[in-house]
């Protein structure tokens, strides 16, 4: 399988409408492989799998099935918070939350974990590889800009208008969201709660795109909500493919 390099044009148009797989909004009969297929007809330019817990056969084989079709449509695979996985799958990438980047740094460099600070500049993705994509959850600009010294291709901030997928999600007002973007110089995704009604709130905050997870995989015509979100984010963040 030929090895897709992404380069930083790339990944910033790759970035506008980043859909996060979610199983839980599927409803009953559904797969994330038709629901995926259906998103893909309808604009989504990058695919995160997130799913939690362990994985059994079934839901391997699925994600495999899913990653082949990304690859197919040229768009970015990202598995979510952890390198290991990351590295077995042969995903595009990886996207670590602020603990799974420090339980990385602790096993793999050798520190205690929750220390960053004496980590060298990019030693996170010389972990990732150049050429692949690493994103961090950042909700602070102190974060952000660790992050971005640590070689985030890009940064993943919210919850800018509350969410029901992450438990532990706190608000992200879009002034703060805004002061991530200026404060670094990599990309930086808005997600929580984006849907169609709210998108253009966005406007002017600076972010390079979206991360959806319910109004994508929860809609009820997933390619026609998937195409008027990418029409809304070209729109806002002036980022045509």
């Amino acid at each position: 399988m030929k090895t897709i390099i992404w380069t930083k044009e790339a990944l910033r148009r790759a970035l506008l409408l980043y859909a996060v797989s979610s199983r839980a909004s599927l409803r009953a009969g559904e797969t994330l492989y038709g629901a995926v297929k259906e998103l893909l007809d309808g604009g989504i330019t990058m695919l995160q799998w997130r799913e939690k817990g362990e994985e059994d056969a079934a839901l391997a084989a699925e994600r495999e099935r899913v990653q082949a079709l990304c690859r197919a449509a040229g768009i970015p695979f990202i598995m979510n918070d952890s390198l290991e996985a990351f590295r077995k799958s042969g995903a595009d990438g990886v996207h670590l939350g602020q603990t799974d980047l420090r339980e990385a740094a602790a096993r793999s460099l050798g520190i205690s974990v929750g220390d960053t600070t004496k980590l060298p500049d990019g030693s996170i993705k010389a972990l990732v590889g150049e050429g692949k994509i690493l994103g961090i959850t950042a909700r602070s600009v102190e974060a952000a800009r660790e992050a971005e010294r640590l070689g985030a291709d890009y940064i993943g901030a919210g919850a800018v208008f509350g969410t029901a997928t992450k438990a532990d999600a706190l608000p992200l007002s879009i002034s703060a969201f805004r002061e991530i973007t200026e404060a670094v110089s990599i990309p930086v995704v808005a997600i929580g709660g984006i849907n169609e009604e709210n998108v253009e709130k966005l406007s002017g905050s600076g972010a390079a795109g979206i991360a959806v997870v319910s109004a994508l995989f929860g809609a009820e015509e997933r390619q026609l909500t998937a195409a008027a979100l990418r029409a809304k984010a070209e729109k806002l963040f002036g980022n045509k493919n």
